[in-house]
């Protein structure tokens, strides 16, 4: 109103509202930070010109040191510590309508003060539209956490990559970056390319996006002329409904938006792709599964036509797509539409999605399987590269494309990539379908997807959770069931499922309508080495870890391999000290015993609702022994604990116990987690021959925090004890703690402590330097690096003589 432009002022009287220091409600007051707040602050400040007063009002004649004094108040901000962050204040300049003359330029140093970099300029309406727009997404995505990653390879490389997706929770967009990493497991701090900046500037029609028909069972654009021309009209009505499911007839619209555009009363985002929370990217580049042909009749040949394939990374988030971006640069080249998320996809188009009602939903949460397969039999060759995804809380089916051919990567080409859909609709026992996908050892693709004893091709599932959810579509038994659904698809009249021809289904007949069971991922397993499942692994919500026996080539005869009569029975189920179930919701590690048989290495916990967040019961690692007979219970087990506590550099160490298993007279091992609420949520892993590892997780409800911590724990896989040597290449000292009789002692560590939570990490192997990194991704949006020694083969358990004659 004066005329003057005091910036020095109003930032520190800013500083003061921040910090609780005004009363006069005509300066703002009073107002203190609240206590429950976990928000970031920021300012944003618009001026019309260079600081001209002091903090007192008074004239300065040397804008220079106006100048300064003002970028002084900016940096007091941001190194003030506000509210249950104890974070600083951002400032963001706008410089509006500046005099002739005046250098924009040097309203930078007061932003750069502030922590924000440049200034915006603006000179009408539009422009300064355009710089608060600019400002409030740059505010937003800072408000993130962070998913899964992957990798270009499996070998340390100069050009190793990792991609990392991540999401903002503030207005649920999505990233994924390419991050190189060098040859001793250091990430680059910067990014290569962010596919959620990068797919803002294609343009919506130029987006190859396809979707499911439900009149023909197959692909087709994911265009409103498409959707609205089928004879089946469900998908044209779940758009043509707001969020509220009153008719609005606005279908076209939201296809627009959902594509990319930016429509008029519409959710106003950052990035055109979505969050990505569940969903693990996936590298593929060229078929690289190593079969030979006598083993895999055709393989070399399919390989060498796609030797050249263009690498891209799948990744399925919640805007309702599974995407492919090419890596070179980050571009999306395909979008998939699964039919089952229709009926939520309007939400994603309302204002307040996200921020009140609707609330954040979950689409294609689920993490895509990937792996070449023939399409043929054993005569014939008809080598694909095929994905399956599952959609996990986003809903209750799996979609499989062919992705064989990224030049057929658009929307002419969806009947040719879209193989088909299996939801609740064709099997009602099929629950949300979550699945965490695991990785064959031998071809480092996805282990589900496998070759079975009738020789075709198949992927291999649980059948999720929550089967018995209210719908159309809802279980009679909720029964934990395991699916083996064949990749050629459904031949029934129109294209419909066939069960016992098309898919396979074994009902482990646990489970209740009013106490719904859910079978977990399950792990495939060739015992024989003749590249066909025989066996398949998994367990359930109730604690019981099934074996199916599916060695034979006569589908009728694929069942439970354990039953007390006609009823099935599991090879073991897990219980706590006090004979409570613990449920199992990650998958299984299969690795052989040195004599005969297997052990099945898991581990127990739920971390899929609310009501988990303050479960506190006991869980636990396990090695069960598989030797043609099941385990009765704990009694059969040896327990291995963790002695104590200590300090390797700056990291929380765990000791592990080094108890001996007799496997004469034992079944193998359990360890129970010490900390209250410790549970594992994320698949084990087998970084090398002879080590299982697995990633623990702590709930933590406490306000600011990311959700909790985690251990990585690294043990022998045969007795779940600590090896001779710490696994950890950096912690090799011996660590001294506190045992149960509180002496100290010294030991070799077995586990480190991580922050945050940490998911199942990716393993990367450097074998010129005999070493093994583990790239996790954690709840705060940052990676970590682990390097383990290699370890080696398994220790030898016993000596055979061979007499040669």
């Amino acid at each position: 109103n004066a005329g003057l432009t005091p910036i020095e002022g109003t930032l520190l009287t800013a500083k003061d509202y921040f910090e609780g220091n005004l009363s006069a409600p005509s300066q703002g007051g009073p107002q203190s930070a609240p206590p429950a707040s976990c928000g970031k602050n920021f300012i944003a400040l618009m001026t019309d010109g260079l600081p001209s007063t002091d903090k007192n009002g008074a004239t300065i004649s040397d804008p220079a040191a106006a100048l300064q004094d003002a970028s002084a108040a900016a940096a007091s901000l941001l190194n003030s510590q506000i509210g249950v962050t104890q974070q600083g204040v951002e400032t963001y300049v706008i410089g509006f309508a500046l005099p002739y003359g005046v250098d924009p330029a040097t309203l930078n140093d007061i932003a750069t003060a502030g922590g924000t970099g440049n200034a915006y300029l603006a000179n009408d309406s539009t422009t300064l539209q355009a710089a608060f727009d600019s400002i409030f997404i740059d505010i937003l995505a800072q408000t993130g956490a962070s998913s899964s990653t992957a990798t270009n390879s499996t070998s340390l490389t100069q050009n190793s990559i990792i991609y990392q997706a991540r999401f903002n929770s503030g207005d649920w967009s999505g990233q994924l970056l390419a991050k190189a990493i060098d040859s001793n497991g250091v990430i680059s701090t910067s990014s290569q390319w962010d596919a959620g900046a990068v797919i803002n500037n294609q343009l919506p029609a130029s987006r190859q996006i396809i979707t499911f028909s439900r009149d023909n069972r197959d692909g087709m654009p994911f265009q409103w002329s498409d959707i609205s021309g089928q004879s089946d009209t469900t998908q044209k009505d779940y758009l043509n409904k707001d969020s509220s499911a009153t008719v609005d007839n606005l279908g076209s619209d939201r296809v627009s938006f959902l594509r990319g555009a930016s429509v008029s009363g519409f959710r106003t985002r950052a990035s055109k792709l979505g969050d990505i929370i569940d969903s693990t990217p996936y590298f593929v580049a060229a078929p690289d599964a190593g079969y030979t042909d006598s083993q895999m009749p055709g393989y070399n040949g399919f390989r060498s036509a796609y030797i050249s394939r263009t690498p891209h990374i799948y990744v399925g988030a919640n805007d309702g797509m599974l995407h492919a971006f090419d890596t070179s640069d980050g571009p999306e080249k395909l979008a998939y539409v699964p039919d089952e998320i229709y009926p939520h996809l309007s939400d994603l188009t309302d204002p307040d999605y996200g921020q009140g009602t609707p609330t954040h939903r979950y689409y294609v949460d689920g993490a895509p399987m990937i792996a070449d397969a023939n399409f043929g039999d054993d005569s014939t060759t008809d080598w694909r590269t095929v994905l399956v995804g599952g959609l996990n809380a986003g809903g209750q089916g799996y979609y499989a494309l062919d992705i064989t051919d990224p030049t057929l990567f658009s929307e002419s080409h969806a009947a040719d990539l879209v193989l088909w859909e299996f939801t609740d609709e064709d099997d009602a026992d099929l629950g949300f379908t979550f699945n965490q996908p695991v990785l064959n050892r031998k071809t480092n693709q996805s282990g589900q997807i496998a070759r079975m004893n009738d020789g075709r091709w198949a992927v291999i599932f649980g059948n999720g959770y929550n089967n018995t959810v209210p719908d159309s579509n809802t279980s009679s038994t909720g029964h934990a069931s395991l699916f083996i659904v064949f990749l050629t698809g459904p031949t029934g009249t129109g294209n419909s499922w066939q069960l016992g021809t098309d898919y396979i289904k074994i009902d482990t007949q646990t489970g209740s309508v009013g106490t719904p069971n859910g079978l977990s991922t399950p792990r495939p397993v060739d015992t024989d080495n003749d590249g066909k499942v025989d066996s398949i692994y998994a367990g359930d919500l109730l604690g019981n870890l099934w074996k199916f026996d599916v060695s034979s080539t006569t589908l009728s005869d694929w069942d439970v391999a354990y039953k007390s009569g006609s009823t099935p029975v599991p090879l073991f189920t897990a219980k706590d000290n006090s004979n409570n179930p613990q449920p199992i919701t990650t998958a299984p590690l299969v690795i052989a015993h040195p004599t005969a048989g297997t052990v099945v290495g898991f581990a127990t916990g739920k971390y899929l609702g609310i009501a988990d967040l303050a479960d506190t019961s006991v869980q636990s690692l396990y090695g069960i022994y598989d030797n043609g007979a099941v385990v009765s219970g704990r009694t059969d087990l040896v327990e291995q604990t963790v002695l104590g506590v200590g300090t390797s550099g700056s990291a929380s160490a765990r000791i592990v116990s080094q108890n001996s298993v007799d496997y004469t007279t034992k079944k193998g091992w359990y360890l129970d987690l010490p900390d209250s609420g410790e549970r594992v949520a994320f698949n084990p892993i087998q970084p090398s021959e002879n080590r299982f590892a697995f990633t623990t997780l702590i709930p933590d409800s406490a306000l600011c925090q990311n959700g909790g911590k985690s251990w990585l724990m690294v043990l022998d896989p045969f007795t779940g004890g600590r090896f001779a040597r710490s696994p950890f290449s950096h912690h090799q000292s011996l660590v001294t703690y506190t045992d149960n009789n509180g002496d100290q002692q010294s030991e070799y560590i077995s586990g480190l402590a991580i922050a945050d939570i940490m998911t199942a990490p990716t393993v990367i192997k450097d074998s010129s330097h005999n070493r093994i990194f583990l790239v996790g991704n954690t709840s705060s949006g940052n990676l970590r690096t682990f390097e383990l020694t290699a370890g080696g083969n398994a220790q030898r358990k016993s000596w055979r003589e061979i007499i040669q004659q």
